[in-house]
């Protein structure tokens, strides 16, 4: 049945894997209700600069502007969490990381990580894919 193979394709969702400086970082996508919430919630960081992300000249621009937003706005409580839930399932080297340890004084590895699982899971929100809200 037509839910069946949906069912089965969410059990076969394949981790993405990507080099970012020399070492192999993978995600899990996130599962369609997790991906709404983190979405909401990436919606409240860009407010405005929404229409600017989905105008800009390139998905890279798009991804550059999202992933500094989010960044622009570390200093509010909220944020800082939404950026430890993103990166909650990532993998370096295949080993589950621990987001204190792994990103103390890495602050640049930690914006190209994010902008890694963002532009996997919501890379069509940041190209002009999505409906217009």
């Amino acid at each position: 049945s037509k839910f069946r193979r949906n069912y089965m394709s969410y059990e076969n969702m394949a981790t993405i894997k990507e080099t970012i400086d020399g070492v192999e970082w993978s995600v899990n996508p996130f599962p369609a209700t997790k991906g709404i919430s983190y979405l909401k919630r990436l919606f409240k960081v860009f407010g405005e600069s929404y229409a600017a992300l989905t105008t800009a000249e390139s998905e890279e621009a798009a991804l550059q502007l999202a992933v500094s937003k989010l960044l622009e706005n570390l200093d509010k409580d909220d944020v800082v969490d939404l950026v430890k839930c993103l990166l909650a399932d990532v993998y370096k080297d295949g080993q589950k990381i621990n987001f204190d340890s792994e990103f103390a004084r890495r602050y640049g590895l930690l914006f190209k990580v994010t902008k890694f699982v963002v532009k996997e899971n919501f890379s069509d929100f940041f190209t002009g894919n999505a409906i217009s809200v």
